[in-house]
């Protein structure tokens, strides 16, 4: 029974847990249960000048070189700065 009960009260924290996002653009991040978006990795640029949730479709507009604005809710997200080479490729290694 203690077993058990341990086992509920650890599963309902992981359902609280933040939503894990992936891009169009083959990005990833993350979002709390406020919808604040934090963690952006990887990604190309895919030459549409932003990307998309795949899930929800939330559109992201790329502001300048390291950071985008969400279209939806006016949240700028940033990116890791030196994420693209001269010529839009992602840069893996440096």
């Amino acid at each position: 029974m203690k077993t058990l009960l341990i086992l509920a009260f650890l599963a309902s924290f992981a359902a609280h847990g933040d939503e894990f996002i992936q891009y169009n653009n083959g990005a990833t991040a993350w979002r709390n249960d406020q919808g604040h978006v934090y963690g952006y990795s990887g990604g190309t640029d895919n030459g549409s000048g932003g990307f998309n949730d795949v899930r929800t479709g939330e559109r992201y507009e790329n502001i300048n070189e390291n950071q985008s604005i969400s279209t939806r809710t006016g949240q700028p997200l940033d990116r890791p700065q030196d994420q693209y080479d001269d010529h839009g490729r992602y840069r893996y290694n440096r």
